[in-house]
């Protein structure tokens, strides 16, 4: 049997994991489907299905319904409630903490605007490190810059 590593690093995803992002996406999907055919609950079950394939939802039901893709409206994403007390509690308790995340160009700015940017000591957004989730890329990146081995690391979210 080979030994546990101590775990130094927790990774978080920022979506639906740290930031509450449901507002954002009802408002796209209502943007979408507007003056088409579609409703957002039919928008909405189709992305689903194709997110369930490990697809991108969104763009696969767009190509799907042949519909135009709306921007993002990143100021509708909010931290969840007791985001900054989790990560200040397992900061305390000596995590090095990061992000490992499918992101839009901003992520610093956005984390700094939420008074989270504090806690994070390595960011790995895909718009800036030019490789997106699954992609191992990406997680390679942050452990290189993290300085630390994969078995002594989590990713949550």
């Amino acid at each position: 049997m080979i030994p546990m590593q101590k775990t130094e690093w927790l990774f978080f995803d920022l979506g639906s994991t740290l930031i509450d992002e449901s507002e954002a996406y009802r408002r796209r999907i209502r943007e979408t489907v507007k003056g088409s055919a579609s409703s957002a609950s039919d928008f909405s079950e189709i992305a689903l299905r194709f997110w369930k394939q490990g697809l991108d939802g969104y763009r696969e039901t767009c190509a799907f319904l042949h519909l135009q893709k709306t921007p993002w409206l990143s100021e509708l994403e909010r931290p969840y409630r007791d985001c900054a007390t989790v990560l200040d509690i397992l900061k305390r308790r000596g995590y090095r903490l990061g992000v490992i995340a499918n992101q839009q160009q901003g992520t610093e700015a956005r984390l700094l605007h939420w008074n989270l940017l504090r806690f994070f000591d390595v960011i790995a957004a895909s718009a800036e490190c030019g490789n997106a989730k699954p992609d191992p890329a990406i997680f390679l990146y942050a452990l290189r810059n993290a300085h630390c081995e994969p078995q002594n690391a989590v990713i949550i979210g």
